[in-house]
């Protein structure tokens, strides 16, 4: 069955890669690429349709300005009256700003809660009355996947095997985006709700958001982690957190 994909921050990166293999799919999925910037999203849409021979709708839409996700949800619900799938890609790291627990960058953690817990949290928000809409149908439930972060998780980072602890308002934010993903996945479950909601991490992947750092997975590779946690039936999972590398650690260390 086709549907009605959103996958915000997705000119670039894992969430590019994303959208191109969604709309690859035979189903002919209806697929939205969003991005902050105007003429960097229009760009985007233009390659994938040189490079990878896929067509893309766009829409502009910042996580962190209320106003582009009002005017995102207003041209979706006029072209498509429904949304099935919310991939909440969208999110900074300020990873290149000197921080630690000891001694926090406060404009740092500000800037990244902005973003990645509250950006995320409105964005959802907006999008549920479409969701919703989806999800009424009777058939599969609608999807949020809210990506995440292996250090996100306090069970991995309290390991032997937890690093970059010194990342303080990437990690903390990601972690707070994550409770807030089970809360809402309780709710709308208890609710009787047919809209799945989940966080998942693709792993060390090599974009941007960490300069380009060698040794990860391509974005490609990381984006493929990504297609099972969206395309979810109705016995499919809700308020789970998927670090499938971490969970391979924990059982060599048990």
């Amino acid at each position: 069955m086709s549907k009605v994909i959103l996958v915000t921050g997705s000119n670039t990166g894992i969430g590019y890669e994303l959208v191109h293999l969604l709309a690859a799919l035979p189903e002919k999925h209806t697929v939205y690429l969003a991005s902050r910037k105007l003429d960097a999203g229009r760009a985007a849409v233009e390659k994938a349709k040189k490079e990878k021979g896929v067509s893309l709708k766009f829409v502009q839409l910042d996580i962190a300005d209320p106003k582009t996700i009002e005017a995102a949800v207003a041209t979706i619900k006029s072209q498509e009256g429904r949304l099935d799938v919310l991939v909440n890609n969208a999110g900074i790291a300020e990873m290149s700003v000197q921080q630690s627990a000891t001694n926090p960058n406060i404009p740092a953690l500000r800037n990244t809660f902005e973003t990645n817990v509250v950006g995320t949290i409105n964005n959802t928000t907006a999008f549920l009355p479409l969701l919703r809409a989806a999800a009424s149908s009777g058939g599969d439930p609608a999807v949020i996947l809210n990506i995440s972060t292996d250090m996100a998780s306090n069970t991995f980072m309290a390991s032997p095997q937890g690093f970059l602890h010194q990342v303080l308002s990437y990690n903390t934010s990601k972690a707070a985006a994550n409770a807030y993903t089970i809360a809402l996945a309780r709710e709308l479950r208890d609710a009787g709700e047919n809209i799945k909601v989940n966080a998942m991490t693709p792993g060390f992947t090599t974009t941007a958001l960490n300069g380009f750092r060698a040794g990860g997975k391509t974005p490609e590779q990381g984006a493929k982690l990504m297609l099972p946690w969206i395309f979810l039936g109705k016995d499919g999972k809700t308020g789970e957190f998927s670090a499938l590398f971490f969970f391979f650690v924990f059982e060599g260390v048990g």
